[in-house]
């Protein structure tokens, strides 16, 4: 990823900090600390200018670790504690240190009460969560995290009777868009439309995730019922043939060879 055309963002607590490239290639900014003390998560956010962006937070199984801030301060559920006590206790310092040490273990169960809840949605879960939905569905880790994502949760749509609303079931957690059943011949064709939320995602991976599901005796044929700049580039031999269309629409429209 060029750094030239890159923004780095860092969020903590809920606050985005955008760093500064400096001149020996490191990134910082100076930022101000949360309030309290504990252990914050971090996220850092990689925007490249093709439009690409990489998320690394502490569900990472390599930098998760690493991807944390303690601040050494007071602990917010410690000083929650101490305010429901008596006046004339509060300054008792030994209660002050039992509440403070308390206090950062139950910040910490916080922190984790969120993980959990993100753990309980696919498209927010850890990849430590997904490998454990990949084992026991047996599937075969393929792309990356949110590509895995797409596939597990057509998998999950696919279950049950299959019919023309379970195929775009499917079809639409890989793209968000719709698609075109027919059935002709013994073969179920799929035409694919163009994706909705213009992300990237494995085509070969809609055919994966369909073909457990039809029965034996059937033909499947899936196909992407769009073109893409690169299908533009191989069919068509200059800008010249591309203007002939006469509309940014018809280019779109266009079908390339299947």
């Amino acid at each position: 990823m060029d750094s030239d055309s890159m923004i780095v963002k860092v969020t903590i607590d809920g606050q985005d900090i955008y760093l500064e490239e400096q001149p020996n290639g490191t990134w910082e900014k100076l930022a101000t600390a949360p309030t309290y003390g504990g252990v914050y998560p971090i996220t850092i956010t990689l925007l490249a200018d093709n439009g690409s962006v990489t998320v690394i937070g502490s569900d990472d199984p390599e930098l998760g670790k690493l991807l944390q801030l303690i601040v050494q301060g007071k602990s917010i559920a410690g000083q929650r504690m101490l305010e429901y006590l008596p006046r004339f206790l509060q300054d008792v310092r030994e209660i002050q240190t039992i509440l403070e040490s308390e206090g950062h273990e139950i910040d910490r169960l916080r922190d984790n009460i969120q993980l959990v809840i993100n753990d309980a949605y696919i498209m927010s879960a850890s990849e430590t969560r997904i490998q454990q939905w990949e084992q026991r569905l047996k599937i075969t880790s393929v792309g990356n995290l949110n590509q895995r994502k797409a596939f597990l949760l057509a998998t999950l749509r696919g279950q049950g009777k299959l019919n023309e609303s379970k195929i775009k079931t499917v079809v639409n957690a890989f793209t968000d868009g719709d698609a075109i059943v027919t059935f002709q011949n013994s073969v179920l064709d799929i035409k694919i439309l163009p994706p909705d939320n213009g992300d990237v995602y494995l085509f070969p991976d809609v055919e994966r995730a369909l073909r457990p599901r039809v029965p034996a005796h059937l033909g499947l044929s899936v196909r992407r019922w769009y073109s893409t700049w690169n299908d533009i580039k191989l069919n068509f031999a200059d800008w010249s043939i591309v203007a002939s269309y006469g509309t940014w629409q018809n280019v779109k429209n266009y079908i390339p060879p299947q």
